[in-house]
């Protein structure tokens, strides 16, 4: 299936899925990966080195909840996630996915402690975010 909707076209139609505000005024495109399955086939997180982190299901986030994020150290949370199908921007209830292993239930590192910082593009470390962390495209 040919994607149709550009990022550009995310930022005027989408919708923030924490806020759930226009994306409209937002400069960058911010997506949060959610520890739920995605049923879908685009947009999802992946981590190809480490088994059981595929296809996560990921919210789009506006610059507004994008900063207070990074000023708190605290992702809110996600309450929607996004599926693209064709040109249509589809909303799914993360309360209403399945759930996967927390993240950081999977990776080596079972002590919280010990779970190394992410780098400078995420906010924050795996250790302070209970919902998912960001990572922008821009």
């Amino acid at each position: 299936m040919e994607y149709m909707v550009s990022f550009e076209d995310i930022l005027k139609r989408g919708t923030c899925c924490i806020c759930t505000k226009s994306l409209h005024d937002s400069k960058y495109l911010s997506m949060a990966q959610v520890d739920k399955k995605a049923a879908w086939k685009f947009p999802v997180w992946n981590n190809i080195l480490i088994p059981g982190l595929e296809d996560r299901a990921v919210g789009i986030v506006c610059d507004g909840c994008h900063e207070a994020a990074e000023k708190s150290g605290v992702a809110a949370k996600i309450k929607y996630a996004v599926e693209i199908r064709g040109d249509d921007i589809i909303l799914h209830d993360v309360d209403e996915l399945e759930d996967v292993e927390p993240i950081q239930d999977i990776i080596a590192f079972k002590d919280p402690e010990k779970i190394p910082d992410i780098p400078d593009f995420f906010t924050g470390s795996v250790k302070d975010q209970k919902h998912g962390f960001f990572c922008g495209l821009n």
